[in-house]
Protein backbone atom coordinates (compact mmCIF):
# COMPACT_ATOMS: atom_id res chain seq x y z
CA UNK A 1 0.00 0.00 0.00
CA UNK A 2 1.75 3.49 -0.99
CA UNK A 3 1.68 5.43 2.15
CA UNK A 4 0.58 9.37 1.78
CA UNK A 5 3.08 11.55 -0.14
CA UNK A 6 5.24 8.30 -1.44
CA UNK A 7 5.51 8.57 -5.47
CA UNK A 8 4.49 4.94 -7.06
CA UNK A 9 7.03 3.37 -9.20
CA UNK A 10 4.28 2.00 -11.18
CA UNK A 11 4.85 4.36 -14.79
CA UNK A 12 4.22 3.31 -17.95
CA UNK A 13 7.63 3.58 -20.82
CA UNK A 14 7.38 5.41 -23.16
CA UNK A 15 10.15 4.53 -25.91
CA UNK A 16 8.69 5.03 -29.25
CA UNK A 17 6.75 7.79 -31.08
CA UNK A 18 3.67 5.83 -30.27
CA UNK A 19 3.78 5.09 -27.25
CA UNK A 20 4.20 8.86 -26.59
CA UNK A 21 1.10 9.53 -28.95
CA UNK A 22 -1.14 6.89 -26.65
CA UNK A 23 -0.60 9.44 -23.72
CA UNK A 24 -4.01 10.72 -24.76
CA UNK A 25 -5.48 7.11 -24.46
CA UNK A 26 -5.02 7.55 -20.21
CA UNK A 27 -3.95 11.40 -18.83
CA UNK A 28 -4.16 10.18 -15.81
CA UNK A 29 -1.64 7.36 -14.93
CA UNK A 30 2.05 8.34 -15.00
CA UNK A 31 4.77 7.84 -17.85
CA UNK A 32 8.59 7.43 -18.01
CA UNK A 33 10.76 8.53 -20.76
CA UNK A 34 13.44 5.67 -21.41
CA UNK A 35 15.47 6.68 -24.83
CA UNK A 36 15.29 10.35 -26.96
CA UNK A 37 12.40 10.76 -29.40
CA UNK A 38 13.00 12.45 -33.22
CA UNK A 39 9.81 13.69 -34.63
CA UNK A 40 11.67 15.00 -37.37
CA UNK A 41 10.64 12.83 -40.26
CA UNK A 42 7.29 12.01 -38.34
CA UNK A 43 6.08 15.78 -37.95
CA UNK A 44 6.89 16.91 -40.95
CA UNK A 45 4.10 17.64 -43.72
CA UNK A 46 3.33 14.36 -45.09
CA UNK A 47 4.85 12.10 -42.01
CA UNK A 48 3.05 9.46 -40.27
CA UNK A 49 2.32 11.50 -37.46
CA UNK A 50 0.96 14.81 -39.93
CA UNK A 51 -2.28 15.98 -37.82
CA UNK A 52 -4.29 18.01 -41.15
CA UNK A 53 -0.34 18.77 -42.25
CA UNK A 54 -0.10 20.85 -39.33
CA UNK A 55 2.02 18.82 -37.43
CA UNK A 56 1.80 17.22 -34.28
CA UNK A 57 -1.48 16.60 -32.70
CA UNK A 58 -0.99 18.00 -29.07
CA UNK A 59 -1.52 15.34 -26.15
CA UNK A 60 -4.98 15.83 -24.76
CA UNK A 61 -6.03 18.02 -27.53
CA UNK A 62 -9.16 15.31 -28.79
CA UNK A 63 -8.31 16.25 -32.06
CA UNK A 64 -9.50 19.72 -31.70
CA UNK A 65 -6.84 21.30 -30.09
CA UNK A 66 -9.21 21.31 -27.02
CA UNK A 67 -7.85 21.54 -22.92
CA UNK A 68 -8.19 17.94 -22.64
CA UNK A 69 -5.34 17.90 -19.50
CA UNK A 70 -2.63 15.82 -18.85
CA UNK A 71 -2.87 14.62 -14.81
CA UNK A 72 -0.35 12.15 -14.18
CA UNK A 73 3.54 12.06 -13.90
CA UNK A 74 5.68 12.56 -17.31
CA UNK A 75 9.58 11.85 -16.00
CA UNK A 76 11.81 12.80 -19.22
CA UNK A 77 14.60 10.56 -17.61
CA UNK A 78 16.44 13.29 -19.00
CA UNK A 79 15.84 12.31 -22.82
CA UNK A 80 15.16 14.75 -25.32
CA UNK A 81 12.18 14.79 -27.78
CA UNK A 82 13.81 16.46 -30.94
CA UNK A 83 12.38 17.78 -33.99
CA UNK A 84 8.93 18.06 -32.77
CA UNK A 85 6.24 20.58 -35.91
CA UNK A 86 3.24 21.90 -35.34
CA UNK A 87 2.00 24.57 -37.93
CA UNK A 88 -0.97 25.06 -37.78
CA UNK A 89 -2.87 25.49 -41.40
CA UNK A 90 -5.87 25.18 -40.31
CA UNK A 91 -8.17 24.26 -37.74
CA UNK A 92 -10.03 21.24 -37.63
CA UNK A 93 -13.78 21.02 -37.43
CA UNK A 94 -15.23 21.41 -34.26
CA UNK A 95 -12.09 23.84 -32.65
CA UNK A 96 -13.57 25.93 -29.86
CA UNK A 97 -12.49 30.09 -29.06
CA UNK A 98 -9.45 28.88 -27.20
CA UNK A 99 -6.36 26.23 -28.28
CA UNK A 100 -3.89 24.65 -26.73
CA UNK A 101 -0.67 23.90 -28.58
CA UNK A 102 2.55 21.90 -27.25
CA UNK A 103 3.56 18.39 -26.52
CA UNK A 104 0.45 18.50 -24.57
CA UNK A 105 -2.49 20.79 -24.55
CA UNK A 106 -2.79 21.40 -20.81
CA UNK A 107 -0.97 19.30 -17.88
CA UNK A 108 -1.74 19.53 -14.36
CA UNK A 109 0.47 16.89 -11.53
CA UNK A 110 4.39 17.29 -12.66
CA UNK A 111 6.03 16.96 -15.57
CA UNK A 112 10.37 16.78 -15.06
CA UNK A 113 13.54 16.68 -16.65
CA UNK A 114 12.04 16.22 -20.15
CA UNK A 115 13.86 18.24 -23.02
CA UNK A 116 12.60 20.05 -25.94
CA UNK A 117 14.93 20.25 -28.80
CA UNK A 118 15.19 21.72 -32.63
CA UNK A 119 11.67 22.08 -33.04
CA UNK A 120 9.35 24.73 -33.81
CA UNK A 121 5.48 25.99 -32.94
CA UNK A 122 3.94 28.52 -35.00
CA UNK A 123 0.08 29.29 -35.04
CA UNK A 124 -0.67 32.30 -37.09
CA UNK A 125 -4.18 32.35 -37.74
CA UNK A 126 -6.97 34.07 -34.97
CA UNK A 127 -9.23 32.52 -32.07
CA UNK A 128 -10.00 34.03 -29.39
CA UNK A 129 -7.59 33.01 -26.95
CA UNK A 130 -4.12 31.02 -27.94
CA UNK A 131 -2.08 29.40 -25.45
CA UNK A 132 1.14 28.39 -27.21
CA UNK A 133 4.22 26.27 -25.42
CA UNK A 134 7.02 23.54 -25.83
CA UNK A 135 5.39 21.43 -23.29
CA UNK A 136 2.34 23.09 -22.96
CA UNK A 137 -0.41 25.77 -23.70
CA UNK A 138 -1.52 25.94 -20.36
CA UNK A 139 0.22 24.76 -16.75
CA UNK A 140 -1.01 23.87 -13.84
CA UNK A 141 1.39 21.18 -13.18
CA UNK A 142 4.75 21.37 -11.02
CA UNK A 143 7.57 21.64 -14.41
CA UNK A 144 10.75 20.57 -13.26
CA UNK A 145 14.53 20.33 -14.44
CA UNK A 146 13.15 21.05 -18.15
CA UNK A 147 14.73 22.91 -21.12
CA UNK A 148 13.23 24.05 -24.47
CA UNK A 149 15.16 25.33 -27.44
CA UNK A 150 12.08 25.13 -29.92
CA UNK A 151 10.67 28.39 -31.90
CA UNK A 152 7.51 29.33 -30.65
CA UNK A 153 5.59 32.24 -32.36
CA UNK A 154 1.94 32.72 -32.28
CA UNK A 155 -0.66 36.11 -33.82
CA UNK A 156 -3.66 36.00 -35.32
CA UNK A 157 -4.94 37.44 -38.26
CA UNK A 158 -6.50 40.95 -37.90
CA UNK A 159 -9.95 39.65 -39.52
CA UNK A 160 -10.68 36.83 -36.92
CA UNK A 161 -12.09 38.93 -33.92
CA UNK A 162 -11.31 41.93 -32.05
CA UNK A 163 -11.17 40.39 -28.91
CA UNK A 164 -7.81 38.12 -29.19
CA UNK A 165 -5.52 37.18 -26.66
CA UNK A 166 -2.06 35.14 -27.56
CA UNK A 167 0.18 33.32 -24.28
CA UNK A 168 3.38 32.43 -25.66
CA UNK A 169 6.53 30.57 -23.50
CA UNK A 170 9.45 28.55 -24.68
CA UNK A 171 8.16 25.82 -21.53
CA UNK A 172 4.60 26.85 -21.55
CA UNK A 173 2.24 30.00 -22.86
CA UNK A 174 0.55 30.41 -19.45
CA UNK A 175 1.55 29.04 -15.59
CA UNK A 176 -0.21 28.86 -12.52
CA UNK A 177 2.39 26.22 -10.62
CA UNK A 178 5.74 26.31 -9.86
CA UNK A 179 8.19 26.07 -12.52
CA UNK A 180 11.92 25.36 -11.29
CA UNK A 181 15.88 24.69 -12.86
CA UNK A 182 14.37 25.19 -16.50
CA UNK A 183 15.84 26.98 -19.32
CA UNK A 184 14.92 28.04 -22.52
CA UNK A 185 16.97 29.39 -25.74
CA UNK A 186 14.58 29.18 -28.10
CA UNK A 187 12.98 32.31 -29.43
CA UNK A 188 9.42 33.22 -28.55
CA UNK A 189 7.04 35.53 -30.64
CA UNK A 190 3.42 36.59 -29.41
CA UNK A 191 1.14 39.39 -31.37
CA UNK A 192 -2.25 40.07 -30.99
CA UNK A 193 -3.92 42.71 -33.68
CA UNK A 194 -7.01 44.03 -35.47
CA UNK A 195 -7.88 46.58 -37.72
CA UNK A 196 -10.74 47.21 -35.09
CA UNK A 197 -11.56 50.46 -33.23
CA UNK A 198 -12.64 48.46 -30.80
CA UNK A 199 -10.46 46.05 -30.43
CA UNK A 200 -8.95 44.54 -27.39
CA UNK A 201 -5.87 42.54 -28.21
CA UNK A 202 -3.18 41.05 -25.92
CA UNK A 203 0.06 39.11 -26.12
CA UNK A 204 2.28 37.65 -23.51
CA UNK A 205 5.69 36.48 -24.30
CA UNK A 206 8.93 35.05 -22.04
CA UNK A 207 11.07 32.94 -22.39
CA UNK A 208 9.85 30.24 -19.74
CA UNK A 209 6.03 31.57 -19.39
CA UNK A 210 4.02 33.68 -21.32
CA UNK A 211 2.18 35.00 -18.14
Amino acid sequence: VQAAGEESDEFIPVRTIEDLYNIRDDLNANYRLMNDIDLTEATAKGGDWDFMGNGWNPIGSNDVYGDGTFTGIFDGGDHTIKGMRIEVAEWPAGTGDGVYLGLFARVSGEIRNLHMESGKIENVIGRETVYVGSIAGDSEAAIIGCSNTNSISSGSDSSYSSYCTHYSGGIVGNSSAEIRNCYNIGSVFAVSSSNSVYARNYSYSGGIAGS
